[in-house]
């Protein structure tokens, strides 16, 4: 846990902690409903669903099948992306 974080919200280790376990849990929850989670001015959480497919073994030339799979993927807020450029 960054220490700037914890200084700044005034929350010990241990809260932050579970603060970040249950939001973890809620962007599961949506990922495996397939919806997406949005963090006004901070950003959105986006489900991604990949389909199986054939890939390449690399160290073996053998192609191989993958399975389907769900990812996120994030887009930042405009918001969060010029405060980043600002800095730079």
């Amino acid at each position: 846990m960054d220490q700037q974080f914890l200084d700044t919200t005034g929350l010990t280790h241990e809260r932050a902690s579970a603060m970040l376990d249950a939001m973890r849990d809620s962007l599961v929850k949506c990922a495996l409903q397939g919806d997406s989670v949005a963090l006004p001015g901070f950003g959105t959480f986006v489900t991604v669903k990949d389909d199986e497919r054939v890939d390449r073994d690399l160290s073996t030339g053998r192609q191989i099948l993958l399975p389907p799979r769900l990812s996120m993927g994030f887009n930042g807020s405009t918001s969060l992306i010029k405060s980043i450029n600002k800095s730079m």
